[in-house]
């Protein structure tokens, strides 16, 4: 299968991100570079730890060699967790595009959760994409 996610993150994510609106998940496409067409696919995002809120778009069709740009790109932040962080972590975002019950494509972002006291210090460093 030559089928990819392509995605801009920030590498740094804090309460302060939550407080100044930082997009999380700045772009994101997939890539059909193969020879087949598919129709009804999802595409899920999963936090872990669960700093944001999991998504799901559904996507009706991802036509052979072509490239589709999402622009539903808002993700709900757990103000709350971010918050309650009393040191960094590091975190993993996962996408992964289904067709039916079989995964297509999988890409994993490495993402640093900053404590509330390092989040306010670096809110510049917020702004730092990170591309798959």
């Amino acid at each position: 299968m030559t089928i990819k996610i392509e995605g801009v993150i920030a590498n740094k994510i804090g309460f302060a991100s939550h407080q100044n609106a930082v997009p999380v998940l700045r772009e994101l496409t997939v890539h059909n570079e193969g020879e087949v067409d598919y129709n009804d696919l999802e595409l899920e995002l999963v936090a872990d730890p669960p700093f944001l809120e999991g998504k799901i778009w559904r996507l009706d069709r991802l036509g052979k060699d072509s490239n589709l740009h999402i622009s539903d790109r808002n993700l709900t932040l757990n103000a709350g967790y971010l918050a309650d962080l009393a040191e960094s972590l590091a975190a993993t975002l996962v996408l992964r595009l289904r067709c039916k019950d079989e995964v297509l494509a999988s890409q994993t972002f490495s993402v640093e959760l900053l404590s509330k006291n390092r989040s306010e210090e670096h809110t510049s460093e917020l702004q730092s994409p990170v591309r798959s």
